[in-house]
């Protein structure tokens, strides 16, 4: 056992106390403390942040967990989620479209999960933000441009929703 390794055992003995106490923001706070010691908490750290609805907190562990594993698709599924809840959308596109290329089937399939968060999303402007950086990262799918559609009428402006509908059934029609 190293100089941290005590810091390390604390911390996530505290978290633990935490979550059977039912105090799930007390949870991730000391699972981000002793991933600070042992940096393979950080996925705990990112889980529990994001199950307990800290939005910075669980991007901020999700971005040490990006760093030590930059393929881990959990932990740009946490940040792009959180990303998305603080209202940054090209932090939140960049996970999505990491998700989006590397889900192992086609680009229109792994739309279908990115589509259920961002139309769930608090803040339909930060969702259509999302949507339409998405299409611009996909310029050729029928998906983003559906969900360029529903995230325009989610935040209220109808004539961008006709044109991205618009522009799915002509990438549908050339297919």
């Amino acid at each position: 056992m190293g100089p941290t390794a005590a810091p390390a055992e604390f911390y996530t003995l505290m978290a633990e106390i935490a979550r059977t106490r039912d105090e799930p923001r007390i949870a991730a706070l000391s699972y981000a403390a002793a991933a600070r010691a042992d940096p393979s908490l950080w996925p705990r750290a990112a889980t529990l942040a994001a199950e307990s609805l800290q939005p910075s907190l669980a991007y901020a562990a999700a971005q040490h967990w990006i760093a030590l594993r930059p393929r881990s698709v959990a932990a740009r599924r946490i940040a792009a989620a959180a990303a998305l809840a603080l209202y940054e959308p090209d932090a939140a596109a960049s996970n999505y479209r990491f998700l989006i290329q590397h889900a192992g089937g086609p680009v229109e399939a792994a739309f279908a999960p990115v589509e259920e968060d961002l139309l769930a999303a608090d803040d339909p402007y930060a969702a259509r933000g999302v949507a339409d950086r998405l299409a611009g990262f996909f310029p050729e799918s029928v998906a983003a441009r559906r969900l360029q559609g529903f995230a325009a009428l989610q935040a209220g402006d109808p004539a961008a929703a006709v044109r991205a509908f618009r522009a799915a059934v002509a990438r549908a029609a050339r297919v």
